[in-house]
């Protein structure tokens, strides 16, 4: 993903603070801790006033739930998950709470569990079917673990609920880019820019479906937005610099990979577009050495062997490309990239007939891919 988890902790860390009644702990106490939370919270919002607040409420009456959840909501803001994680249980031990169980399924996304996320979030949905934030976080969670059917059903089943918010149509974006929907993902995509036109994230998708798109003007024209709001996301430079080298504007294309990488040395997609752009701009020695650099750090990215692949068949070392080739296809046989090239490696090796059945896999998996049409017209002159 990538920035795919939007919209939701924000929408957590807006929820109103809670002051409904208290449990049946003492009653005068608890009358006190409901009116110190009501004092307290009315008249500051220094956080760590609040914190003090809150548990001492707690102190004078254990059940008061909302005195639980708004002590989560403020240990979360502050970045304490541990302690945020603890008040959502303890106020889910007072009873089961929709907005605790959203907030502990927002805990274990930014923890890494998403799977545990889903199960929070489903308990929520089970709780109150009509709660956005539940629906919403169980998309998000879904679509992490890659079951994009579901993710899509929860996301749908948010907006619905309530359509006038940005992250909803968002995600579904995201959901039917990753499904392959190139126009659905836009159509939902540019919903979200309706609503919100302040978020990267937004133009930097857009971006990715103008990309599947062939439509590589509006592909620059949304990620140099996305740049603009949020210079330090490293994959909107990324991708710029990848779409500015397809379009053949390599000293642009450099310098946004150049920024990719001051804000992250190691990332892959960026070292592998740069790599390709020295190339191109002549220096195979150092496009070559970017290149395994991309392999070395990530060995499952066919990208960087198909890259590298076709770089050193640019210098005419035959053997190192058909081991890189063969990795690409082996790791992703629907790289088009790759078939293309392994198909001018057999060329160059003199098995036509090997070669022509590699262009034809080329332009069955991507039919604007034009190197692998000329490539197999060449062979049936």
């Amino acid at each position: 993903m990538r920035a795919f988890y939007s919209g939701l902790l924000s929408c957590l860390l807006m929820s109103q603070l809670l002051t409904t009644k208290a449990h049946a702990d003492s009653a005068e106490q608890c009358k006190e801790a409901r009116k110190l939370v009501t004092e307290g919270s009315g008249s500051t919002r220094d956080k760590q006033e609040l914190l003090r607040v809150y548990r001492k409420a707690i102190s004078l009456c254990p059940k008061f739930l909302e005195a639980h959840y708004n002590l989560g909501l403020v240990l979360l803001e502050l970045g304490n998950l541990g302690e945020s994680k603890a008040a959502f249980r303890a106020a889910l031990d007072v009873k089961e709470h929709v907005q605790s169980y959203v907030a502990l399924g927002n805990i274990a996304y930014l923890s890494g569990d998403k799977r545990a996320a889903a199960d929070y979030y489903q308990k929520a949905v089970q709780l109150d079917g009509k709660s956005y934030q539940a629906h919403l976080g169980l998309g998000v969670a879904y679509e992490a673990q890659a079951r994009l059917e579901e993710a899509k059903k929860a996301l749908t089943r948010a907006r619905e609920i309530n359509p006038d918010d940005w992250a909803a149509h968002y995600n579904l974006g995201v959901v039917e880019l990753r499904l392959g929907n190139a126009t659905q993902a836009g159509v939902m995509l540019n919903e979200a820019l309706k609503r919100n036109r302040d978020r990267p994230e937004i133009y930097r998708e857009l971006g990715r479906v103008a990309v599947m798109s062939a439509n590589l003007a509006d592909a620059e024209g949304s990620l140099t937005k996305a740049t603009l709001l949020d210079p330090k996301n490293v994959d909107s430079w990324a991708d710029l610099g990848a779409v500015r080298e397809r379009m053949g504007k390599y000293r642009d294309a450099e310098d946004a990979l150049a920024r990719a990488l001051a804000l992250k040395a190691d990332h892959v997609p960026a070292l592998v577009s740069m790599g390709i752009v020295k190339v191109k701009r002549g220096d195979a020695a150092a496009g070559i050495e970017l290149l395994q650099k991309a392999a070395g750090l990530d060995p499952r990215s066919s990208e960087a062997y198909s890259a590298l692949g076709w770089a050193y068949l640019g210098v005419e070392d035959l053997e190192n490309a058909e081991k890189a080739l063969a990795t690409a296809l082996n790791l992703d046989e629907s790289s088009a990239f790759a078939h293309n090239n392994y198909g001018v490696l057999l060329q160059l090796k003199g098995d036509e007939a090997a070669a022509a059945e590699q262009f034809k896999r080329a332009k069955q998996l991507s039919p604007e891919l034009k190197a692998a049409t000329t490539n197999l017209q060449r062979i049936n002159e």
